[in-house]
Protein backbone atom coordinates (compact mmCIF):
# COMPACT_ATOMS: atom_id res chain seq x y z
CA UNK A 1 0.00 0.00 0.00
CA UNK A 2 2.12 2.91 -1.37
CA UNK A 3 5.28 1.40 0.84
CA UNK A 4 5.95 0.06 3.57
CA UNK A 5 5.69 3.30 5.90
CA UNK A 6 1.79 4.06 4.45
CA UNK A 7 1.26 -0.35 5.02
CA UNK A 8 2.44 0.18 8.86
CA UNK A 9 0.43 3.24 9.36
CA UNK A 10 -2.78 1.50 7.63
CA UNK A 11 -1.94 -1.48 10.24
CA UNK A 12 -1.74 0.09 13.09
CA UNK A 13 -5.15 1.96 12.88
CA UNK A 14 -7.04 -1.32 11.38
CA UNK A 15 -5.66 -3.00 14.56
CA UNK A 16 -6.74 -0.07 16.67
CA UNK A 17 -10.05 -0.45 15.28
CA UNK A 18 -10.33 -4.19 15.94
CA UNK A 19 -9.52 -3.61 19.19
CA UNK A 20 -11.84 -0.45 19.64
CA UNK A 21 -14.46 -2.81 18.74
CA UNK A 22 -13.80 -5.69 20.47
CA UNK A 23 -13.50 -3.43 23.77
CA UNK A 24 -16.60 -1.34 23.47
CA UNK A 25 -19.00 -4.26 21.29
CA UNK A 26 -18.09 -7.04 23.27
CA UNK A 27 -16.87 -5.88 26.70
CA UNK A 28 -18.47 -3.08 27.11
CA UNK A 29 -21.98 -4.83 25.83
CA UNK A 30 -21.91 -7.66 27.97
CA UNK A 31 -21.09 -5.03 31.29
CA UNK A 32 -24.09 -3.00 30.59
CA UNK A 33 -26.04 -5.79 30.05
CA UNK A 34 -24.96 -7.57 33.10
CA UNK A 35 -25.79 -4.36 35.28
CA UNK A 36 -29.04 -3.96 34.07
CA UNK A 37 -30.00 -7.03 35.47
CA UNK A 38 -28.18 -6.73 38.31
CA UNK A 39 -25.11 -8.40 38.07
CA UNK A 40 -21.28 -8.22 36.94
CA UNK A 41 -18.68 -9.77 35.35
CA UNK A 42 -15.34 -11.28 35.51
CA UNK A 43 -14.38 -12.70 32.04
CA UNK A 44 -10.78 -13.49 31.40
CA UNK A 45 -10.86 -10.24 29.05
CA UNK A 46 -7.54 -9.91 28.58
CA UNK A 47 -6.09 -13.10 27.49
CA UNK A 48 -3.99 -15.17 27.95
CA UNK A 49 -3.79 -15.54 24.84
CA UNK A 50 -3.03 -12.17 22.00
CA UNK A 51 -5.82 -11.19 20.31
CA UNK A 52 -5.95 -7.37 18.78
CA UNK A 53 -7.06 -5.68 21.82
CA UNK A 54 -5.66 -3.05 24.60
CA UNK A 55 -5.78 -5.54 27.28
CA UNK A 56 -6.54 -3.46 30.39
CA UNK A 57 -9.11 -1.45 28.98
CA UNK A 58 -11.04 -4.70 28.10
CA UNK A 59 -10.40 -5.83 31.87
CA UNK A 60 -11.69 -3.01 33.00
CA UNK A 61 -14.80 -4.06 32.27
CA UNK A 62 -15.10 -6.32 34.55
CA UNK A 63 -16.27 -5.85 38.11
CA UNK A 64 -13.37 -8.31 39.02
CA UNK A 65 -10.60 -8.63 36.37
CA UNK A 66 -9.37 -12.01 35.68
CA UNK A 67 -6.51 -13.97 34.60
CA UNK A 68 -5.09 -17.64 34.67
CA UNK A 69 -1.80 -19.06 36.63
CA UNK A 70 -1.42 -22.69 35.43
CA UNK A 71 0.62 -25.44 37.73
CA UNK A 72 3.76 -26.72 37.64
CA UNK A 73 5.62 -22.82 36.55
CA UNK A 74 3.32 -20.69 37.03
CA UNK A 75 3.06 -20.14 33.47
CA UNK A 76 0.80 -16.97 32.43
CA UNK A 77 2.39 -15.20 35.47
CA UNK A 78 1.86 -12.43 33.13
CA UNK A 79 -1.58 -12.34 32.84
CA UNK A 80 -2.02 -12.01 37.42
CA UNK A 81 0.77 -8.48 36.39
CA UNK A 82 -2.07 -7.83 33.86
CA UNK A 83 -5.24 -7.89 35.97
CA UNK A 84 -3.51 -6.37 39.24
CA UNK A 85 -2.26 -3.35 37.28
CA UNK A 86 -5.84 -2.84 36.17
CA UNK A 87 -7.22 -3.37 39.52
CA UNK A 88 -4.80 -0.30 40.82
CA UNK A 89 -5.17 1.58 37.79
CA UNK A 90 -9.02 1.40 37.74
CA UNK A 91 -9.68 1.21 41.42
CA UNK A 92 -10.52 -2.26 42.01
CA UNK A 93 -10.23 -4.33 45.09
CA UNK A 94 -10.36 -7.89 43.80
CA UNK A 95 -8.23 -9.32 40.79
CA UNK A 96 -8.87 -13.19 40.48
CA UNK A 97 -7.44 -15.69 38.64
CA UNK A 98 -8.09 -19.66 37.45
CA UNK A 99 -5.38 -21.17 39.59
CA UNK A 100 -3.06 -24.26 39.44
CA UNK A 101 -4.41 -25.10 36.13
CA UNK A 102 -2.57 -27.99 34.38
CA UNK A 103 -3.28 -30.50 31.73
CA UNK A 104 -2.11 -33.43 33.53
CA UNK A 105 -0.34 -35.90 34.56
CA UNK A 106 -3.31 -35.57 36.60
CA UNK A 107 -3.38 -36.88 40.94
CA UNK A 108 0.29 -36.00 40.68
CA UNK A 109 -0.10 -32.81 43.14
CA UNK A 110 -1.05 -31.67 46.40
CA UNK A 111 -0.79 -28.74 48.73
CA UNK A 112 2.84 -28.65 49.11
CA UNK A 113 3.20 -28.60 45.23
CA UNK A 114 0.42 -25.75 44.44
CA UNK A 115 1.83 -23.66 47.80
CA UNK A 116 4.65 -22.10 45.77
CA UNK A 117 2.22 -21.30 42.71
CA UNK A 118 -0.11 -19.34 44.76
CA UNK A 119 3.33 -17.32 46.44
CA UNK A 120 4.30 -16.52 43.24
CA UNK A 121 0.65 -14.91 42.03
CA UNK A 122 0.08 -13.04 45.58
CA UNK A 123 3.50 -12.07 44.66
CA UNK A 124 2.41 -10.87 41.10
CA UNK A 125 -1.12 -8.55 42.61
CA UNK A 126 -3.54 -11.66 42.91
CA UNK A 127 -5.91 -10.87 45.97
CA UNK A 128 -8.46 -14.23 44.73
CA UNK A 129 -8.22 -17.58 44.00
CA UNK A 130 -10.71 -19.42 41.82
CA UNK A 131 -9.81 -22.94 41.86
CA UNK A 132 -9.59 -25.09 38.97
CA UNK A 133 -11.04 -27.26 39.22
CA UNK A 134 -13.72 -28.84 41.87
CA UNK A 135 -15.73 -31.37 39.93
CA UNK A 136 -19.48 -32.72 41.02
CA UNK A 137 -19.08 -36.35 41.42
CA UNK A 138 -21.90 -38.56 42.75
CA UNK A 139 -20.47 -40.38 45.69
CA UNK A 140 -22.05 -43.47 44.11
CA UNK A 141 -19.63 -43.69 41.01
CA UNK A 142 -16.72 -44.21 43.57
CA UNK A 143 -13.31 -43.07 43.29
CA UNK A 144 -11.69 -41.06 41.77
CA UNK A 145 -15.32 -40.31 40.31
CA UNK A 146 -15.65 -38.65 36.95
CA UNK A 147 -13.48 -35.89 37.00
CA UNK A 148 -12.70 -32.70 34.39
CA UNK A 149 -10.03 -33.39 31.75
CA UNK A 150 -7.50 -30.13 32.63
CA UNK A 151 -6.99 -28.53 36.49
CA UNK A 152 -5.79 -29.51 39.62
CA UNK A 153 -8.55 -31.25 41.35
CA UNK A 154 -10.25 -30.04 44.26
CA UNK A 155 -13.11 -32.30 45.67
CA UNK A 156 -13.52 -34.83 48.28
CA UNK A 157 -12.50 -38.27 46.01
CA UNK A 158 -8.41 -36.93 46.36
CA UNK A 159 -6.78 -38.28 48.66
CA UNK A 160 -5.59 -35.11 50.84
CA UNK A 161 -9.29 -33.48 51.15
CA UNK A 162 -9.35 -34.34 54.83
CA UNK A 163 -5.84 -32.82 55.07
CA UNK A 164 -6.63 -29.53 53.20
CA UNK A 165 -8.26 -27.08 55.81
CA UNK A 166 -5.27 -24.98 56.51
CA UNK A 167 -3.92 -24.94 53.14
CA UNK A 168 -7.51 -23.17 52.19
CA UNK A 169 -7.27 -21.37 55.59
CA UNK A 170 -3.60 -19.82 54.48
CA UNK A 171 -5.06 -18.96 50.74
CA UNK A 172 -8.13 -17.04 52.13
CA UNK A 173 -6.23 -15.13 54.89
CA UNK A 174 -3.77 -14.12 51.91
CA UNK A 175 -6.27 -12.82 49.91
CA UNK A 176 -8.74 -11.51 52.38
CA UNK A 177 -5.33 -9.23 53.64
CA UNK A 178 -4.17 -8.52 49.65
CA UNK A 179 -7.43 -7.17 49.46
CA UNK A 180 -7.53 -4.47 51.71
CA UNK A 181 -3.89 -3.08 51.32
CA UNK A 182 -2.43 -0.57 48.23
CA UNK A 183 -0.10 -2.25 46.23
CA UNK A 184 3.77 -0.65 46.76
CA UNK A 185 5.41 0.29 43.31
CA UNK A 186 8.25 2.53 42.63
CA UNK A 187 7.02 2.87 38.78
CA UNK A 188 4.72 2.70 36.28
CA UNK A 189 5.28 1.65 32.89
CA UNK A 190 3.11 2.65 30.16
CA UNK A 191 2.66 0.43 27.46
CA UNK A 192 1.84 2.68 24.31
CA UNK A 193 -1.29 2.72 21.98
CA UNK A 194 -0.27 -0.30 19.59
CA UNK A 195 -2.87 -2.53 19.65
CA UNK A 196 -2.45 -5.78 20.91
CA UNK A 197 -0.92 -3.86 24.15
CA UNK A 198 -0.57 -6.32 26.75
CA UNK A 199 1.51 -6.39 30.29
CA UNK A 200 4.46 -7.92 30.74
CA UNK A 201 6.74 -9.20 33.56
CA UNK A 202 10.14 -7.64 34.88
CA UNK A 203 12.46 -9.71 32.58
CA UNK A 204 10.27 -7.96 29.14
CA UNK A 205 10.25 -4.26 30.71
CA UNK A 206 12.31 -1.91 28.83
CA UNK A 207 14.02 -0.06 30.24
CA UNK A 208 14.53 -2.80 32.45
CA UNK A 209 13.71 -2.06 36.77
CA UNK A 210 16.59 -2.60 38.96
CA UNK A 211 15.86 -5.44 41.64
CA UNK A 212 14.54 -4.18 45.12
CA UNK A 213 11.76 -2.18 43.17
CA UNK A 214 8.29 -3.18 41.95
CA UNK A 215 6.05 -1.96 38.74
CA UNK A 216 2.73 -1.33 37.66
CA UNK A 217 2.17 -0.70 34.01
CA UNK A 218 -0.86 1.28 32.62
CA UNK A 219 -2.64 2.09 29.14
CA UNK A 220 -4.07 5.29 27.26
CA UNK A 221 -6.97 5.58 29.82
CA UNK A 222 -5.74 5.67 32.90
CA UNK A 223 -2.83 7.68 31.60
CA UNK A 224 -4.96 10.63 30.06
CA UNK A 225 -8.28 10.25 32.10
CA UNK A 226 -7.15 9.02 36.31
CA UNK A 227 -3.79 10.05 36.88
CA UNK A 228 -2.13 13.16 38.18
CA UNK A 229 0.45 14.82 40.06
CA UNK A 230 0.58 15.39 43.76
CA UNK A 231 3.44 16.09 46.05
CA UNK A 232 6.30 15.02 43.71
CA UNK A 233 4.33 11.52 42.76
CA UNK A 234 1.59 10.19 40.10
CA UNK A 235 -1.18 9.60 41.63
CA UNK A 236 -4.52 7.97 40.94
CA UNK A 237 -7.69 9.00 42.77
CA UNK A 238 -8.41 5.37 44.43
CA UNK A 239 -4.97 6.22 46.29
CA UNK A 240 -2.33 4.83 44.33
CA UNK A 241 0.61 6.30 44.09
CA UNK A 242 4.37 5.96 41.67
CA UNK A 243 7.48 7.89 41.80
CA UNK A 244 8.19 7.85 38.23
CA UNK A 245 6.22 7.40 34.74
CA UNK A 246 8.34 5.26 32.33
CA UNK A 247 7.15 5.83 28.88
CA UNK A 248 8.15 3.49 25.53
CA UNK A 249 11.07 4.01 23.32
CA UNK A 250 8.64 5.21 20.12
CA UNK A 251 10.03 6.00 17.49
CA UNK A 252 6.04 6.34 15.72
CA UNK A 253 5.73 9.62 13.75
CA UNK A 254 3.27 11.81 14.15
Amino acid sequence: MDGREVTNRFLRDFRQTIGNCIAENHYARFRDLARRNGMGIHSESGGPFWPFIDAMRCLSMDEIPMGEVWYPDGAHGFSIKQIASTAHGYGKRYCQAETYTSIGPHWQEGPAEIKPIADYAFCLGLTRIVHHTFTSSDPKDGKPGYEYFAGTHFNPNVTWWEQIRPYIEYESRCCHLLSRGLFVADACYYYGEDVPAFVTLRDALRPELPAGYDYDMCNTEVLVTRMSVKDGRIVLPDGMSYRVLVLPDSKCKP
